[in-house]
């Protein structure tokens, strides 16, 4: 009696523990976690924090208040800043540099009826305490002549801001930039297609500048760059898929590329190519 209820026993913390464990979504892919937070329940971007470790920077979609909010890996809000000193429409990807510059993307253009948009930027808040932070610059966009597109994907590189569309053209996504030396008016300039099978709808460089990630509708893109985003245009990127339209921020995490998506999971990316800072 005693030798069958210790192999029960046995059993039985076995499942627990494994139930514990994050579950593998695909090949190449783990679930770590859901936002806790019910506030963020349409996580539209995401981005590594360069001055605080293991600080992860997201925002809802349209429709929500202007609001930055500082989550870890497992999902837990550490901190949130109401974002002023800026009308937001479409906040639809954010990014970090490596000056600690916050760069917020209100560059979402869904029914194709903004023929501008504008990104901003701020000092990265401390996350050590919730409060408000205040937009010191913009860039106010002006699609070129060949017409508005929805710009969800949002990075920077060498001085300048990139735009990736979320809709295909000639079997890819196409590019634009705009430099970030000095805020002020510019019209975007088309630069190239990446070589995606899906709709684009996060992006990410790597604090080394060397892996561009993008997140798509049907999986994650990993980018060989070596220091310039324009070499993207001309490498074969890795991919790996899932299945999970949702998808909407990524961000380099060090063991993988980690996506958030608007349903609150995080998913990590976890096969070598993606394994950046």
């Amino acid at each position: 009696m005693k030798e069958h209820f210790a192999r029960f026993l046995g059993v039985g913390i076995f499942v627990i523990t494994l139930s514990c464990l994050p579950a593998r979504s695909a090949p190449g892919v783990v679930h770590l976690a859901k936002f806790s937070d019910s506030s963020i329940d349409e996580s539209s971007g995401l981005a590594a924090s360069k001055r605080f470790p293991g600080i992860f920077w997201t925002h809802n979609d349209q429709g929500h208040s202007p609001v930055l909010f500082a989550v870890n890996r497992s999902g837990k809000t550490v901190a949130r800043y109401k974002i002023s000193g800026a009308t937001i429409t479409d906040w639809e990807d954010v990014a970090v540099d490596s000056s600690g510059q916050v760069y917020i993307a209100d560059t979402g253009n869904n029914d194709g009826s903004r023929d501008k948009v504008q990104v901003y930027s701020l000092p990265e808040p401390n996350p050590g305490k919730s409060g408000s932070a205040m937009v010191q610059r913009t860039w106010k966009l002006k699609y070129p002549s060949s017409g508005a597109f929805n710009g969800e994907a949002f990075f920077v590189n060498n001085g300048f801001g990139y735009l990736v569309g979320k809709d295909l053209v000639n079997n890819g996504a196409p590019v634009y930039r705009f430099p970030i030396t000095s805020p002020g008016s510019f019209t975007l300039q088309r630069i190239g297609t990446l070589k995606v099978n899906s709709r684009v709808t996060g992006a990410s460089i790597s604090s080394d500048n060397s892996s561009l990630g993008i997140v798509t509708e049907g999986g994650a893109y990993v980018f060989q760059i070596n220091g310039s985003a324009l070499r993207a245009f001309s490498v074969r990127p890795f991919f790996t898929p899932l299945n999970e339209t949702s998808m909407e921020g990524g961000t380099f995490a060090g063991d993988g590329f980690l996506v958030s998506s608007e349903n609150g999971d995080l998913f990590l990316f976890n096969q070598a190519p993606f394994r950046k800072k």
